[in-house]
Parts: C-alpha cells; sequence; structure tokens
C-alpha cells in the first residue's frame, strides 16, 4: 500500500489548471528537486520539464523513487475549466486520474481522484517563489484510509 501511495504521489505530484496566458503564474521550465529541502515521501531525484500555454500545462517527470525504482510520466491538463484525464501504468496495473484545477491567488490548485482501492484522492499547491527561481509543491494524498503530506521543492535549471 505504501508503495502504491508512494508511486501515485510521486507521479502525480505535479499539476496544473485554468490559465489565462498573462494573467496567471507561469510555471514553464526545466526544474530539479531539491531533496534536501523537500518533506514527506521524497524520491531520490526528480526532474520536470513544464509546457504551458493558454489552454493546457503539460508536465514530463523523470524521477527515481524512494525505493530506487524510475519513474516517468507525462501529464496533460486542461487549463480551460474543464477535467481533465491522465492514465498512469507501473508495477502491472494503470490507474486513470482526474484532475481539475483553480487559481488560489498566484497558486494553482490541483484536486485529482482515482478508483483505486477504494478511492484516492490528492491535492497539490504549486508556487513560484524565489524570484522564480523556486517550485514549490505542497501535496497531500489519502488512499485506502492512509493519509500523507509533503512538500517537494525545485529549483529552475
Amino acid at each position: 500500500m505504501r508503495r502504491i501511495v508512494s508511486t501515485l504521489f510521486a507521479l502525480a505530484t505535479v499539476a496544473a489548471g485554468p490559465l489565462a496566458a498573462q494573467s496567471h503564474t507561469t510555471f514553464s521550465g526545466t526544474w530539479v528537486l531539491d531533496t534536501a529541502k523537500s518533506q514527506g515521501m521524497v524520491p531520490k531525484s526528480s526532474e520536470l520539464k513544464i509546457t504551458q500555454t493558454d489552454k493546457s500545462l503539460t508536465i514530463e517527470r523523470n524521477a527515481v523513487g524512494p525505493t530506487g525504482q524510475p519513474v516517468s510520466s507525462t501529464l496533460v491538463y486542461n487549463l480551460d475549466g474543464t477535467p481533465s484525464t491522465n492514465s498512469l501504468g507501473g508495477n502491472g496495473m494503470t490507474v486513470d486520474l482526474k484532475s481539475t484545477t483553480t487559481w488560489d491567488g498566484p497558486a494553482l490548485v490541483i484536486s485529482t481522484t482515482a478508483d483505486i482501492q477504494g478511492g484516492m484522492k490528492q491535492t497539490e499547491r504549486l508556487s513560484i517563489e524565489n524570484g522564480g527561481k523556486q517550485l514549490t509543491v505542497h501535496g497531500e494524498i489519502a488512499v485506502a484510509g492512509q493519509a500523507a503530506s509533503g512538500n517537494l521543492i525545485f529549483t529552475k535549471k
């Protein structure tokens, strides 16, 4: 169970929501995980390549999970307020993630659900800090009655 929560948290820990091209925070760029500053279920390493347009946000993630297992994913989120669906696979299973996004000031909040072991709910809050040099992802996840939270800190490459 912990492996599933860890894998889902690592894979889905960066997403996005409704954006007007020039009026909200831009997350585009290549971001590298700072493991020393991060807390919670922290991968051994992670790099995010984020591409943002006025209609979508695409996150390409390459990571090495806490158990040393490589994890890669590409997630695409609608930025027009409509739900997004992404599929993740691993360990012989596929999970469909359904996400919606909202803005909380300059921060982007992503709410994701999945039908796995009685249901998975995840909330992520993305914010840009330190003059655009740091991406902070605060995540909370609950699966089968178990909950976890953490902060992943990325620096711009």
